[in-house]
Formats: C-alpha cells, sequence, structure tokens
C-alpha cells in the first residue's frame, strides 16, 4: 500500500534514478518506510509505503508462486 507520494518532476529517458527507503517502523508482519528518489543530486520523488512481512517458503507453496 503506498499512502501517500508526491512526485516533483518526471524522469526521462537516460537519466539515472537513484532511490533511497528507510524503515519507520516494523510490528510483527507489518512495516511502514519511507522513500526518495533521486536523479543526481535533485529530490524527484517522496513517499511512505506500508509493507507486509511474509514466511518466505509460504509464499513458495502457495497458489501461482
Amino acid at each position: 500500500q503506498v499512502p501517500s507520494v508526491e512526485v516533483l518532476r518526471p524522469v526521462r529517458c537516460g537519466e539515472t534514478l537513484r532511490l533511497e527507503a528507510r524503515i519507520v517502523r516494523v510490528k510483527d508482519t507489518l512495516g511502514e518506510l519511507r522513500g526518495a528518489a533521486y536523479v543526481g543530486d535533485e529530490l524527484v520523488a517522496e513517499g511512505q509505503m506500508l509493507f507486509a512481512i511474509a514466511n518466505a517458503s509460504a509464499v513458495a507453496r502457495s497458489p501461482g508462486a
């Protein structure tokens, strides 16, 4: 889930995009991170993402895996 994101400018073909993220919190099987995208030193996007942590062996056994 991506509850908030702000795109400051589009990234053009040929530009190198650098992504940075830091974990804000982790509880049991849920977590939250904040991230930013840069072209050179210019901030081009930033946002927040929620994620789930799953048992890798359970995911491998799930249908469609």
